[in-house]
Parts: C-alpha cells; structure tokens; sequence
C-alpha cells in the first residue's frame, strides 16, 4: 500500500507541490482577511450617514455643530455611540488633520483642519472604522 503523502504528491506533480502549496495559503490568508474586515461608516459633511456597514451594533449618531467664535463660524461634528467600539478611527479623502476629543461617555467631538496655510478648520465627508 503507498503512503497517502506519496499518493498526493503523484497526483499534484513533484514540479508542481511549491506553487500548490503557495496557492492552498493564499486562499487560507484571503478567507483569515474577509473575517477581520473593520465595520465602517460614512459620514457627510452634512452629519448624513450615506453608508454602514457593521455599524449596527454601535448604534453611531452623528450631529454637526458651528460654534461661534468672534468673527468665525468653526464647523465640528458630535459622534456618539449607542456600545463604544474598543477602538475606532477617523479619516477623510482629503487628508485633513483629525482631531477627536472625548467630551463625555459615549460622546466625541471631531473636527478636521486642512493642510497648508493656517491650518483652516474645514467641513468634509468623513470615514469611521471600528475594530
């Protein structure tokens, strides 16, 4: 009787074990990957949440806020969570700087300010992704 490792390796090919072997990880890789995806949201620059995708169980809300400050209107958005995430992150497609704050349980203040000359605090559409 063969052996079974002897048998596998007369039905694959001797020339041909390496790159099968190459192809059996990547698909275990690829299918480890589709389990850890972040859930994410996306936000508006009008506090609109356009898409969700795993952000149920958060229960996110968003709000945005202009406060007044002598001559200037600053815009910042309110992020609230139902269940906090154990972590999340901001970002934007117009790589401004963020900045969270936490203003209470549950509560974030979140405000974006534009590369370049005197950092200007500005209104975008914004992603969060939670882990």
């Amino acid at each position: 009787m063969k052996k079974i490792h002897e048998t596998a390796l007369y039905a694959v090919g001797k020339d041909y074990i390496i790159p099968f072997l190459a192809l059996v990880i990547s698909f275990a890789a690829i299918l480890v990957t589709q389990k850890n995806k972040p859930d994410y949201a996306i936000i508006s620059k009008d506090a609109e949440v356009t898409l969700r995708k795993g952000m149920q169980k958060y229960g996110l809300f968003a709000e945005k806020k202009i406060e007044n400050r002598e001559k200037h209107e600053i815009p910042y958005y309110l992020i609230s969570f139902e269940n906090d995430p154990e972590y999340f992150e901001v970002t934007t497609r117009q790589n401004a700087v963020v900045e969270v704050n936490q203003i209470g349980p549950h509560e974030y203040r979140v405000q974006f300010r534009a590369v370049g000359y005197g950092n200007p605090i500005i209104e975008c559409d914004f992603k969060i992704q939670a882990y």
